[in-house]
């Protein structure tokens, strides 16, 4: 007796798989954000290229799936090691808890951490964190800050600068009697 099986109807889903996950890779990577996706023990799923650049991590140590590691290099590059650690440890013990917080690292880069549940199935299967670096941004926003007290010409503290110094030492001699 000869047994055939169509095999059609599998090759055509897992065609569909592959392309999905594709595509899934492509949204990754197109991203300006650096995305990590982890489990619920914290063990790395899936990364793209701008995370690695973000945080300066060799991708061959990423690739080799050398997760300690990885968690140790993101410690050791911020500024607050330990408070980075103790929101760490808040963010996988709350596995519903969404966050978006700010990192500061060694390097004096400013980096947004927003991070989300991820779900399958009804059910918290682990973690997608971004990260923007948001030193640009912020780096304009002190020079906006500082030209609008200072003449541009001079460099020197203009008018509304004046003002403010005025309105200060006049509360303070008030408060002082």
């Amino acid at each position: 007796a000869v047994v055939a099986f169509d095999r059609s109807a599998w090759r055509r889903a897992e065609d569909e798989r592959e392309q999905v996950v594709a595509e899934l890779q492509a949204t990754l990577e197109s991203t300006a954000d650096g995305i990590l996706v982890t489990d619920l023990v914290g063990r790395i799923r899936a990364f793209n290229r701008r995370f690695a650049q973000t945080w300066g991590i060799p991708e061959d140590l990423l690739k080799s799936r050398q997760d300690a590691a990885v968690h140790d290099w993101m410690r050791r590059s911020v500024a607050d090691a330990d408070g980075y650690e103790r929101r760490l440890q808040a963010i996988q013990d709350a596995t519903l808890l969404s966050a978006t917080e700010r990192l500061t690292l060694h390097s004096g880069q400013v980096l947004e951490r927003v991070t989300r549940p991820l779900w399958c199935r009804g059910q918290a299967m682990g973690r997608v964190y971004s990260f923007r670096d948001l030193s640009e941004q912020l780096a304009a926003q002190h020079r906006i800050e500082e030209l609008s007290l200072t003449d541009a010409l001079t460099g020197l503290p203009n008018r509304r600068r004046l003002a403010e110094h005025v309105a200060q030492a006049s509360q303070r001699s008030r408060q002082e009697g």
